[in-house]
């Protein structure tokens, strides 16, 4: 059966090397001049002083042979700074491998976060220290302890359901899960952000995210990091989730990953982009996974699918779900335009897709949910309508054949595609 899997890009960042290879600089996630926002490695810094932070640590090498240094650092200080820190990574005769620099934006005062360090392709690590220093000249306010967790520890996975508690948006909150055993090694690690499609969490809201292990595991702690920004105000949007109406379609199998298909019509008049995030629940209410979907353009009165991917995780007895939205996004709908055909076969069913507009159509998919006589979803297949530009051109139509691999009583047709903006 085939499968897509969709990588969503949250914020754009610049890179800084470690080793060979790149780092993620997260203190350089904003484009502001950087006469309005400096970065904090450019500020006059003072070395930190052993009562200033309590910190740990930890390395954890993967078998590719790069090396990860994690640095947990609390702040004692009475004040919120910025902190920069300067990894070292010696080898077991104490000569110097490489160095490497990671900055946290904004730290308060009781506040714990993490930096990671990555070494990539350096052999022969044996220690790595960490010189902490920071800077009192701020731009940012800090929101970590506005955050509170709740964590559903699961076989292979740890879930994390984040609540803002304050009244200021927690912008590009990023979280690191550390898998450990029974000795307090690492045995894996997991990180990603938990963001709506602004790229923050709002007061008061809640989202869900689902850190994977490499296998079983003792215990594991999740670390965050993120900022506040008080000039700039929560995004807010003419459009919410009642402007839209939901179908669903749960499919578990054994041997296949779970998935939950959306099929989202927007019944406003506004075309926007739109960012989901689901948690999937066991009979008890405890969270098993959570999972985002996306759908890049919708217009009014269009339906589209948006799929959620719980891998191996089943037996869910329910889900919840948030969406969130763009009014300005960054393709057009090219919907109208596409006419889309079916003939049902036995075992598949053969669909044709022509474009009767005047745009072509990127990527233009249409996914294929497969039903049983209860209507539940029994199978399902997804084909792409491209040519080798990756799109639909006007004037043109594409068939293919989507498969059942089985019998079916009826089958449930979902087009997608977008178009390229015009300036």
């Amino acid at each position: 059966m085939k499968k897509i899997f969709t990588a969503i890009l949250l914020i754009f960042v610049f890179l800084t090397g470690c080793g060979s290879g790149s780092q993620v600089d997260s203190s350089l996630v904003n484009d502001e001049p950087s006469s309005v926002k400096e970065n904090v490695a450019s500020q006059e810094a003072k070395k930190a002083d052993s009562n200033d932070f309590e910190s740990k640590d930890y390395i954890y090498k993967d078998s590719s042979g790069n090396t990860m240094y994690f640095y947990i650092v609390k702040s004692n200080l009475d004040k919120a700074v910025s902190l920069i820190g300067d990894a070292l990574a010696y080898d077991s005769e104490g000569n110097l491998l490489d160095t490497c620099q990671k900055n946290i934006e904004i730290i308060g005062n009781g506040e714990t976060s993490i930096m990671a360090f990555e070494f990539k392709g350096i052999e022969g690590i044996e220690k790595v220290e960490c010189e902490l220093s920071y800077s009192e000249d701020v731009y940012y306010t800090p929101v970590l302890n506005n955050i509170s967790l709740e964590e559903s520890v699961n076989k292979n996975n740890l879930t994390i359901e984040a609540t803002n508690e304050g009244d200021l948006s927690a912008q590009f909150l990023e979280a690191y899960t550390l898998f450990f055993d029974k000795d307090d090694n690492v045995l894996s690690y997991d990180s990603s952000y938990i963001a709506d499609i602004n790229d923050e969490l709002k007061p008061k809201a809640t989202l869900s995210c689902q850190f994977d292990s490499e296998g079983e595991f003792e215990h594991a702690q999740c670390y965050l990091i993120a900022r506040g920004d008080e000039t700039e105000e929560a995004v807010k949007n003419e459009v919410s989730a009642d402007d839209f109406s939901v179908r669903y379609f749960p499919f578990e199998a054994e041997g296949e990953d779970t998935e939950y298909f959306f099929a989202i019509k927007n019944n406003s008049d506004k075309t926007v982009e739109i960012q989901g995030n689901m948690t999937a629940y066991n009979q008890d209410n405890k969270a098993l996974g959570a999972a985002n979907g996306s759908i890049d353009v919708i217009a009014s009165d269009e339906e589209i699918i948006m799929p959620f991917s719980f891998g191996s995780i089943d037996k869910i007895d329910h889900i919840s779900y948030s969406l969130s939205f763009n009014e300005n996004p960054v393709y057009d709908s090219v919907m109208a335009g596409l006419k889309m055909s079916k003939k049902q076969n036995s075992d598949s069913v053969e669909v044709t897709v022509e474009n009767n507009g005047s745009k072509p159509a990127e990527y233009p998919q249409v996914y294929a949910l497969f039903l049983g006589a209860d209507e539940e979803v029994i199978s399902y297949d997804l084909a792409f309508f491209t040519d080798d530009d990756n799109e639909l051109k006007p004037g043109d139509s594409i068939t293919n054949t989507l498969n059942a691999y089985g019998a079916y009583d009826s089958v449930e047709l979902f087009l997608d595609a977008r178009g390229e903006k015009e300036e």
